[in-house]
């Protein structure tokens, strides 16, 4: 109890200072944390849309592991946003990294999961709009990626089964 309050201080004294810094502010990433609350909380704007977690530090930090949560993981699996979590709260507890190295590690984390991602050629977005899903079905003529809703919608409307862009029957 007379611990915890010094390391939490120390560690967001840590995230202040790499935002004063600018090491993130420009990416997209903006991290706020309340040293009351033992709570830090990392937003990324991603394709016009917020990804967050917040990171919870327990009254006997370090000696009981972070609590992470996500309010919106934006096409991201369930299986991969758990790997992530673990990945976390290892570096925090076992590995004795920083709450910085953490969201540091996140925004990597997310960041490749984006890389190389095409947007949708039907509504221009690498999110869906609606239901934040990345393009997964792939047309196997041309290998452009659609989002399920989005080639719905197309075959609904153009009442064909083909390929928006390479007109070729879709399989």
């Amino acid at each position: 109890r007379h611990v915890t309050p010094a390391i939490i201080a120390r560690e967001i004294a840590h995230l202040s200072s790499a935002r004063a810094g600018g090491r993130w502010d420009s990416e997209g990433l903006a991290v706020r944390a309340s040293e009351a609350v033992g709570e830090v909380v990392a937003t990324y704007v991603k394709d016009e849309s917020e990804l967050s977690m917040t990171i919870r530090l327990p009254p006997s930090y370090p000696l009981r592991a972070v609590e992470v949560s996500c309010a919106r993981q934006l096409g991201i699996g369930e299986a991969r946003w758990r790997r992530w979590v673990l990945q976390i709260v290892t570096l925090l507890s076992v590995r004795d990294g920083s709450v910085l190295d953490a969201v540091l590690l996140w925004k990597r984390n997310v960041d490749k999961e984006f890389e190389g991602m095409e947007p949708c050629v039907i509504c221009y977005s690498t999110l869906h709009p609606r239901d934040m899903a990345l393009p997964t079905l792939a047309c196997r003529t041309c290998s452009n990626r659609f989002h399920p809703s989005c080639l719905y919608k197309w075959f609904q409307t153009s009442h064909k089964s083909k390929c928006p862009l390479c007109q070729q029957t879709w399989a």
